[in-house]
């Protein structure tokens, strides 16, 4: 009996270890995790808006990239995306991931 408390005491200070000794890291070094696979991508998508309307788009860096005209759409630093008049436009959404949409936007009166 005594062995096998032991053993489980040895089991647990290793892995607790373990666990600790990987979370630490310095300023200088990068953490390699060949568990996590971060793949980059982009996903198109289409939003359709009348005059007036708004939606709230989310990414860590959200930009105008187009718009014809110029003020058909606007867009706020938090991601509020409001109609102002009919046109088209591009709006992208990035993540910090390497994750991006891209949203081509329809104006209607």
């Amino acid at each position: 009996m005594k062995k096998a408390v032991l053993t489980l005491t040895a089991l647990a200070s290793i892995f607790s270890f373990n666990l600790f000794a990987n979370d630490v890291s310095a300023a200088s070094s990068q953490r390699n995790n060949p568990d996590q696979i971060v793949a980059n991508s982009t996903m198109y998508s289409s939003i359709s808006m009348r005059v007036g309307e708004y939606r709230l788009l989310a990414g860590d860096i959200v930009s105008l990239s187009y718009s014809n005209p110029t003020d058909c759409i606007g867009l706020d630093g938090y991601g509020k995306l409001t109609a102002f008049k009919p046109g088209n436009g591009v709006v992208v959404a990035e993540w910090n991931s390497g994750h991006r949409v891209v949203y081509s936007v329809t104006v209607t009166p």
